[in-house]
């Protein structure tokens, strides 16, 4: 073979070998012996411990390994559980080959004790526009009611998006197995509704929103720790009569916060 064309083939065997190695899958990281029991959930590379859950050692792992959290040697009461809340690294040290204690495979983790934060501002059609979800879409009056007959006495609408308009409580609704009149699920993605008046005194003077006529209120929830898992609107009869629109915000860990506000009465 000719010195040169060995030299190519050498050279393209070196580069075939390089791109097989950039190709290859990255080897995995040891599993921690640490893992959260109770509660969680997972949040990209971390897991999300919620109220009472506790950190625990996998099966086979020493018992009286020294145990660290945050890089720091602590008691097993307090590396266990009653962290506070936000961001944790927890982690043991086990003998090594030499005999001397290494750090193994850390396990992190958020502990998020607390429920979405629920908040609302009122104003008027421009929060439909300033909020990025009617762009291009003149609106300073609610949309038609779809069923004149059926919606005609509805005093407010709502909506998850701006655009797509229904009866917060529609005439005749009758309640489920649970006492609830209307049950409408929002989009985790976006946990926000908009609220839309039709009339003075939509919601009665116990609510600190919507008391006038074309009134629009966005509500929104959030949670600093984990993320909404769920938003939802209901309806249900109040004591006493009438009704009560209730707010529900669930986090991944499944902290609650509820919001109830009396409905004007119709």
């Amino acid at each position: 073979m000719e010195p040169r064309r060995t030299t190519l083939l050498t050279t393209s065997l070196l580069l075939a070998a390089a791109v097989t190695r950039a190709q290859a899958p990255p080897t995995p990281a040891p599993p921690s012996p640490v893992r959260v029991d109770g509660i969680q959930a997972g949040l990209g590379t971390a897991v999300v411990a919620g109220p009472g859950s506790r950190l625990a050692l996998v099966p086979g792992t020493p018992a009286d390994a020294p145990r660290l959290l945050d890089e720091q040697v602590v008691g097993v009461d307090t590396w266990t559980s009653g962290w506070p809340a936000g961001r944790h690294q927890a982690s043991i040290h086990l003998p090594g080959p030499t005999g001397e204690p290494e750090l193994a495979p850390p396990l992190a983790f958020i502990f998020d004790p607390a429920p979405p934060v629920v908040q609302h501002e009122v104003g008027n059609a421009d929060l439909l526009e300033g909020y990025g979800l009617d762009q291009d879409v003149e609106r300073e009056r609610p949309p038609k009611h779809t069923d004149p007959e059926r919606h005609k006495r509805v005093p407010v609408l709502w909506s998850p998006d701006g655009r797509r308009w229904l009866p917060v409580l529609p005439r005749n609704a009758r309640p489920d197995e649970h006492g609830v009149l209307a049950d409408w699920l929002i989009a985790a993605d976006r946990p926000q509704v908009f609220l839309w008046a039709l009339r003075d005194g939509a919601f009665s003077s116990a609510a600190p929103i919507a008391r006038r006529k074309l009134e629009v209120v966005r509500i929104w929830a959030a949670d600093e720790l984990s993320a909404v898992r769920d938003m939802r609107l209901r309806v249900l009869p109040a004591t006493g009569g009438g009704h009560d629109l209730e707010i529900v915000a669930v986090d991944l860990v499944g902290n609650t916060t509820r919001l109830s506000w009396p409905l004007g009465r119709f």
